[in-house]
């Protein structure tokens, strides 16, 4: 459990960053049902600071992501 609440705060602090880099963005937090909390990192952390665009039917899954 504790893991977890790590990685939610972990993931919290990122967002906020994230978001006030680009602050047009969709909400990261927006894609949790999609993706998961440990994807979600995974994905902010393989940025490396770029934006990250959420797009429709790239995947099986229906939701694919690229960064700019």
């Amino acid at each position: 459990m504790q893991t977890f609440l790590n990685d939610l705060i972990r993931f919290q602090e990122l967002e906020l960053h994230y978001t006030a880099q680009y602050p047009l963005a969709e909400p990261l937090s927006k894609f949790y049902l999609a993706f998961g909390l440990a994807k979600l990192l995974k994905i902010v952390e393989e940025a490396q600071g770029r934006r990250i665009v959420f797009r429709q039917g790239q995947t099986a899954g229906g939701l694919g992501y690229s960064f700019e």
